[in-house]
């Protein structure tokens, strides 16, 4: 047993990089949010500007010249944020020749978002493998995953139309509105089609939960 912490004390530890970006936010606009694997939380705020900050890292310990390659694929994994007209669009590209999530050379990097963006924005979530978290955004919000969570925490006096369906998993949610189970027994949605509603939700996840939630 003591070899094997001692193993574990002399393991090089993960490699990781964060950054910080800030940038104007169109009044009123739009955050479109294409994300890979990781985990994203967005989070609502009283200022008029988008803060960005992401977590490039590697899941797993590299020694030797694995870490050397897994340190150049850091660098190469780029967090862009670009505007064009009411709507901002963030996206992460890797080194072209990564075909598989951000996967080269059998070296996973994951990137987690953190952001911050003012409350009355519009939210567009495109995620593939992860947890999303969204807290006390008021704006119109759509958002799917292929597999993870969705979550959201939302102001509790909020009106919402909510369409939100899971094909393997659960849905929950504090805010009124009818639960589905639909034919196959591993499939349940949730809606709440209040036409007179201020905002709209349509989450979508193939294999995970949607929890809708208030916030206090």
């Amino acid at each position: 047993m003591a070899q094997c912490l001692l193993a574990a004390a002399d393991a090089p530890p993960r490699l990781e990089i964060t950054e910080t970006q800030h940038q104007e936010f169109p009044a009123g606009g739009e955050l479109d949010v294409k994300h890979l694997a990781g985990e994203l939380t967005i989070e609502g705020w009283d200022r008029p500007e988008l803060e960005i900050t992401t977590v490039k890292y590697t899941p797993e310990e590299y020694t030797g010249k694995d870490r050397e390659k897994a340190s150049k694929l850091l660098q190469e994994t780029h967090v862009t944020a670009a505007r064009n007209g009411d709507r901002v669009v963030v996206e992460t590209s890797g080194p072209k020749h990564s075909r598989f999530l951000l996967l080269t050379f059998g070296i996973r990097v994951d990137v987690d978002y953190r952001i911050k963006v003012p409350r009355s924005a519009r939210l567009v979530v495109n995620h593939r493998s992860g947890e999303v978290h969204i807290i006390d955004v008021d704006g119109d919000i759509r958002a799917s995953a292929r597999d993870g969570l969705i979550t959201l925490m939302l102001p509790p006096k909020g009106q919402y139309a909510i369409d939100a369906s899971s094909t393997v998993g659960d849905v929950y949610s504090d805010f009124p509105g009818a639960k589905h189970d639909k034919s196959w027994r591993f499939s349940h949605s949730f809606t709440d089609s209040n036409q007179s509603a201020a905002h709209k939700l349509y989450l979508r996840i193939k294999f995970g939960d949607i929890m809708i939630g208030k916030d206090q």
